[in-house]
């Protein structure tokens, strides 16, 4: 799975918002009853101040890496209290100008996903089966 570039911000600087949804899933799921939470648990938008040079990093990870649509993971989900998560983005990210010199507002709306840990060092992805 990719992860969120090293040389970007590693935590939210300056706001983050959740909308809890239900990711819990059927307790007689027939395909694979381990798992029992791998569908979107919060729809979340979070905000960062980043450079030009790490926005000008953003916008070919975002583009290149995970082709504006890819699962990926990111540092800071650990600190909100979300164990074995990762995201994608619900629609395209923006940024804007900063107050600041050289700087930008980066917004990013996310939406995120539960893995599941199977042994104890990775996290399986299991996305929503089709119907």
């Amino acid at each position: 799975m990719n992860s969120w570039p090293e040389t970007l911000p590693q935590s939210v600087y300056i706001d983050y918002e959740l909308q809890p949804r239900s990711g819990l899933l059927s307790s007689t799921e027939a395909r694979n009853p381990t798992r029992n939470r791998t569908y979107p648990e919060c729809s979340a938008t979070f905000s960062m101040t980043v450079s030009a040079a790490q926005l000008a990093t953003f916008r070919a990870f975002y583009d290149t890496t995970i082709q504006q649509s890819g699962e990926f993971s990111c540092p800071w989900l650990e600190d909100l209290g979300f164990d074995f998560h990762f995201v994608r983005f619900l629609s395209s990210p923006s940024w804007r100008m900063s107050q600041a010199p050289g700087q930008w507002v980066l917004t990013l709306p996310l939406e995120i996903l539960a893995g599941a840990e199977m042994d104890g060092s990775d996290v399986d992805i299991f996305p929503p089966e089709e119907s």
